[in-house]
């Protein structure tokens, strides 16, 4: 089992990477497990990755030891059934919560570019995105925990009201109990 440990005084990390990690005290020393959340003065830190975005997926394999919850790329932006099946599982293998990662279709641009879309459109393409993703995960034996738009549409829905009630309204038609994740000050909170 992986394990980011740190105090004041020095760190030890094992093959974790891109983590911070926060320091009370010189005397103590907190872990960060891959299955649960750190409470630290009564709030959870999640900590949270973009996966199944690029073929080499055995780092993101490597990085599941690493995270809380894992973004997983729906198919528009990048990847396909077969990176959010292995993701998916992976995901299940080390207690990380499963979120998808819907964005525009647009590969070319990685779903950075904004595209001009009608909220209709947005939701239509978020729906069938978080449906996929969330089926992949029943099958796996998993469950679908929270969505988290990627690149242009998550800025797109943080900036345009309209945008961003397209984005709920297809969260909410796939589980009210998704999660949503959005910025600070975001039109999506």
């Amino acid at each position: 089992r992986n394990r980011l440990v740190g105090s004041s005084s020095g760190n030890e990390v094992s093959d974790c990477f891109m983590l911070g990690v926060v320091f009370l005290s010189d005397s103590c020393i907190y872990e960060i497990s891959r299955a649960e959340a750190v409470v630290v003065k009564h709030r959870y830190v999640d900590l949270n990755s973009d996966v199944g975005e690029h073929s080499e997926r055995e780092s993101d394999a490597r990085l599941m030891s690493c995270i809380t919850s894992a973004n997983i790329a729906c198919g528009y932006h990048a990847g396909n059934a077969v990176s959010m099946s292995e993701t998916v599982r992976h995901a299940i293998d080390n207690g990380v919560a499963i979120g998808a990662h819907p964005g525009f279709a647009d590969p070319e641009g990685f779903g950075r570019r904004s595209i001009e879309v009608s909220p209709v459109e947005v939701e239509v393409l978020v729906l069938d995105q978080i449906k996929k993703l969330a089926e992949i995960a029943i099958v796996e034996g998993g469950q679908l925990a929270h969505v988290k738009p990627h690149g242009a549409l998550y800025h797109m829905a943080s900036e345009h009201r309209e945008i961003a009630d397209a984005v709920v309204r297809a969260v909410m038609a796939v589980d009210d109990k998704l999660v949503l994740f959005g910025m600070s000050g975001s039109s999506l909170l």
